[in-house]
């Protein structure tokens, strides 16, 4: 028994596989702390070699500014000795210092003189330096200038917006009666709206002009005519969802279909379809929120019964004509809700359908992250009662199913229809009563 106890951990595939890992890891160490120790040389270098540059850089610095100083000093101890010179007061003094001025020049010119050079210099500074104020004089009313003219640039801006509103006002009739077949063709027959409307296009377009004229005679500002008013992106597309009849929408409803027919059932969005109705619904671009999309069948729900026999009273016989008590959109959350049963479901919102199924997305949050938990506006849903609210009728679209309101309507279902029925059908027998 010992020798096959032997032969057996002598051929120990475990302990020999163990082993092999061992190794590898050991040999990944090796070279992480190679790579380590390569990274760190290369770092004590580079702040060596700037170091000394940085040295390099000071001591240049520091010989100029020694250099300068020096220099300075020497000009301004030759002023100083030259100012400090002793004056000549008496006329024997003078006539003294005229004999010595003409043994000394001699035969040069007068102007040769250091003190007439000293003070030609002075001179010359001055001119210089009321030169240049005179410059930066000049410089400063330009400045002003300028200055006044953005001003009037800002004011012509203002107002060349402010036509281009009315502009495009008039451009958006004239385009629709072009490119409207049916418009135009009524138009011709004589049909008394489209007068109207052709009317209507010709006042605003000499109230264009008009406006024009008058804004150039005269700078005040003219109020905009009712209908240019500025509108955001969310809101010109919030305007454009609700007219799904339009070229525009049907056009694109009808691709998004098509592409979201190929995707998955369920799948994530990199962002909202209708970033203006995600908004509304509590979405924010930022870390934490998520979207994802999803498909439901439609259609009413059969009854899971085996070849129809439901076995019951003949008012529950049905099988085929039943209606499911909550809505599609119900369903597509909580199916999204769970797929990811990490997250909670905050809201959603139709975004497409065919004949075959209705297509929505849903608003989901990261209790986790901690750009939610520090969000005062929406950290409530990280509290554990919110888990899996898609399932319990809490939220938007849930509560609907509900039957909850206000009034003698709602008196069989007040406080859901389940805990009605029990506190109805319930027998309370106090001690006390």
């Amino acid at each position: 028994m010992a020798e096959d106890d032997a032969s057996d951990y002598a051929v120990d595939t475990g302990r020999t596989e163990s082993q092999q890992v061992l190794g590898l890891f050991k040999q990944f160490e090796k070279r992480q702390s190679r790579k380590k120790d390569v990274y760190v040389g290369d770092f004590r270098e580079s702040v060596t070699h700037e170091n000394q540059e940085l040295s390099k850089l000071v001591e240049a610095r520091e010989t100029n500014a020694a250099r300068a100083k020096h220099n300075f000093c020497n000009e301004i101890r030759s002023h100083i000795s030259t100012a400090l010179a002793p004056l000549v007061s008496d006329r024997k003094g003078i006539n003294q210092a005229r004999f010595d001025n003409r043994q000394v020049l001699g035969n040069r010119h007068p102007l040769s003189h250091p003190y007439f050079a000293h003070l030609s210099l002075v001179i010359g500074n001055s001119n210089v330096l009321l030169a240049d104020y005179s410059h930066l004089s000049k410089l400063i009313d330009t400045v002003c200038e300028v200055g006044e003219l953005g001003e009037g640039w800002q004011e012509d801006c203002e107002r060349l917006t402010r036509l281009l509103r009315i502009g495009k006002h008039v451009a958006e009739r004239h385009v629709d009666e072009v490119v409207q077949k049916k418009r135009a063709e009524t138009l011709a027959k004589g049909n008394e709206r489209n007068i109207a409307d052709a009317k209507e296009v010709q006042e605003a377009s000499i109230f264009f002009k008009r406006q024009m004229s008058i804004e150039e005679k005269s700078g005040d500002k003219v109020p905009l005519p009712l209908g240019t008013e500025q509108m955001g992106a969310l809101k010109y597309v919030e305007e454009l969802q609700k007219k799904k009849q339009s070229d525009v929408l049907r056009f694109l409803l009808r691709v998004r279909c098509w592409e979201l027919r190929q995707l998955n059932v369920i799948h994530r969005a990199s962002r909202p379809s209708r970033p203006d109705k995600a908004r509304r619904l509590g979405y924010k671009a930022k870390q934490g929120y998520v979207i994802y999309r999803v498909r439901v069948r439609r259609g009413g729900r059969k009854r899971p019964v085996p070849k129809g026999a439901t076995y019951g009273k003949p008012t529950n016989q049905g099988v085929n004509q039943l209606k499911y008590q909550r809505s599609l959109k119900s369903t597509a959350e909580e199916r999204v809700g769970r797929r990811c049963a990490n997250l909670r479901v905050l809201n959603s919102y139709w975004i497409n359908q065919d004949s075959t199924y209705k297509y929505y997305e849903i608003i989901l949050v990261d209790p986790q992250h901690k750009a939610i938990r520090r969000d005062p506006r929406i950290n409530w849903i990280v509290k554990p009662v919110h888990k899996h609210r898609e399932s319990r009728g809490l939220t938007a679209t849930g509560k609907k199913s509900r039957g909850l309101g206000r009034g003698h309507k709602f008196n069989k279902t007040t406080a859901g229809r389940r805990k009605t029925w029990k506190r109805h059908n319930t027998l309370s027998l106090w001690r006390y009563r």
